[in-house]
């Protein structure tokens, strides 16, 4: 077994972060640190992330050092564990909370 046969496959986060900065306008240090986070969800997609539904394994987590004018950029996924894939659902920036 090599290394990438233990990295999961990442769907849709190319297509969904271009909707959410086209969407959202973000500053582009805080779109740099989205797009250096989005690879390590490869090695290990539950760091860090919190279950939202268990009956199909939908999964969101807060983007780290993406906070910005009192908010959070956040990302949900699902996470196929049968064919090791991480699919991703949305990019959202949500208030952080007082």
């Amino acid at each position: 077994m090599t290394v990438d046969d233990r990295l999961w496959n990442l769907d849709r986060f190319p297509q969904r972060l271009a909707l959410w900065r086209d969407r959202e306008q973000p500053p582009a240090e805080v779109l740099a640190v989205v797009e250096e986070w989005i690879p390590t969800r490869r090695f290990d997609p539950r760091r860090g992330a919190q279950l939202e539904r268990a009956e199909d394994d939908f999964w969101w987590a807060r983007v780290p050092g993406s906070h910005y004018d009192g908010q959070i950029v956040i990302c949900s996924y699902w996470i196929v564990a049968a064919d090791r894939v991480v699919r991703c659902d949305l990019f959202s920036t949500l208030s952080w909370p007082a």
